[in-house]
This record gives C-alpha cells, structure tokens and sequence, in this order.
C-alpha cells in the first residue's frame, strides 16, 4: 500500500515518506527482494541519500542536496564534478551555475557574485581555447549577462554598466545583442533618461529584425541544400517565390510589432 502510494503524483517529500514507510515494512518481513527494489526506488527519488553515489550521479546528487536546502553538501558534489577529468564541458558549466544557485537561494549576496565572476572567468577561459566554438561562445555571454544583472539587482549599476559595455563591444557581430540592448534600456529608464531608452530600444528592435532575416536565410540554405537531385536550385528558388501565400501568417516583412 505504501509503495503504491509513493508512485503517484506527489511532492517529493510525501514520495520519500511513503517509500520509506515501504522500506520499514519490507525490512520487517524479511522480504529482501523487495528491500532491494524498494532502496534504488528510494535513491532514484531522493538521490542524496545515496550513501555510495556513482560519479555519473554526482550532478543529480547535488541537486537533490540544494534543492533541500543543504547548500555545503550541494557545493562538495558539485565541486567533485568541477575537479574531475570525467565529467563534460556542459556537466561543469551545469555544476558552477549550480553553485551560482545555491547561493543565490541562501540569499548570500556576496558569494553569489563570487560565483558568478567565477564560472564567467571559466568560460572566458573557455573561449579563448575554443573561439569557434558556438555553444562556449554563448554560454559565455550569457554568463556575463547573468554576472551584469546580479550586479544591478543589487544596486551595483555602475559595474554592471561597465560589463555590459565590455559585452558589447566583444560580442557585436558574435551573438545577438537584442537582450544586452533591452537591459540596458531598463537601466536608463530607472535614471529617467528615456532618450537613451528611446534608443537603445530601437538598437533591440533592429538587433532581433536582423536576427530573423539571419534565421530566414539560414532556412532557406537548408532548404536549397536538400534540393531533390532532379530539380535545380534556381527552379526551387522559383517555386518558392510563385508559391501563394498563406493568408494566416503575417509576412516577415509587415511592421515588427506585428510579426512578433
């Protein structure tokens, strides 16, 4: 009853009271088949209280121990998977924002853009081992951002403001600039200088307009390239522009707040 109980939809609290209830019971009956069973179900539910995890369980032993709140145990976990050879570029980028997290929910300001600065100097690292690597690039960027906007919400404008210039000086041309140019023009308004909003928005707009005739031609490529082998290009190409127009769908080219 207690193991069927701990199978429904439930929070994981209630999950973990039921199945450990199943465990008591079983143990009591010397059923140890059922004990067996009973235990992996336990540490698939709550992963931390795997006495003797795997190293591939270390991430989600991590996360168990943040998400209840056991931010010291979370951070040996996931500092495990940061030091170890055996993990990935993308395990280790999840392990620091996953420290990043932690300190964020424990409401420590200080090592929070401790761990930011952190995991964006590792990524920065990264880029420059790896400049044409896409996926470093733009988790790169994004660490930056997320860096910036830590900053601001603490009252920290002027560092923020100064990152977010060194971003777009760095990235123009690199990754789309439409958020960077949002944010900043959140940070004018709070000055009042709605010019500089006035602009900096428009900055956004034309950055995300750009962004879609990139994606549109990158589409249209893609499609050329898998032309069958019987038919030209020019003549898809032809086919594609006599082709009618869907009058459900407003054209790329009508007013951008349109077409959003």
């Amino acid at each position: 009853m207690a193991l069927e109980k701990s199978r429904k939809r439930l929070p994981q609290s209630d999950k973990l009271k039921w199945t450990t209830l199943a465990l008591e019971r079983a143990r009591e009956l010397n059923m140890d088949g059922k004990v067996s069973e009973i235990t992996k179900r336990l540490y698939t539910i709550a992963p931390r209280l795997n006495p003797a995890p795997k190293e591939r369980e270390f991430l989600a032993v991590a996360a168990d121990f943040r998400q209840a709140r056991r931010f010291k145990d979370a951070r040996a976990y996931y500092e495990r998977v940061i030091q170890s050879p055996n993990f990935s570029l993308d395990d280790k980028i999840t392990a620091m924002k996953g420290i990043r997290l932690g300190y964020k929910n424990a409401r420590n300001d200080d090592e929070h853009i401790a761990a930011c600065a952190s995991t964006g100097g590792f990524l920065a690292t990264e880029f420059k081992a790896n400049p044409k690597s896409n996926a470093v690039r733009s988790a790169s960027y994004d660490a930056q951002v997320y860096l910036a906007r830590a900053l601001w919400t603490l009252g920290r404008s002027a560092e923020a403001r100064t990152i977010f210039a060194n971003l777009e000086r760095r990235m123009r041309k690199r990754v789309p600039l439409a958020e960077l140019y949002w944010l900043q023009a959140r940070m004018a308004e709070e000055e009042k200088d709605f010019a500089k909003v006035s602009q900096l928005l428009d900055k956004a707009l034309k950055e995300k307009m750009l962004q879609r005739l990139l994606t549109r031609q990158d589409l249209v490529v893609q499609r050329l390239e898998r032309t069958p082998p019987g038919q030209s290009r020019e003549s898809r190409a032809n086919s594609d522009r006599t082709r009618k127009p869907d009058p459900g769908r407003i054209h790329p080219g009508a007013h951008p707040l349109l077409a959003g």
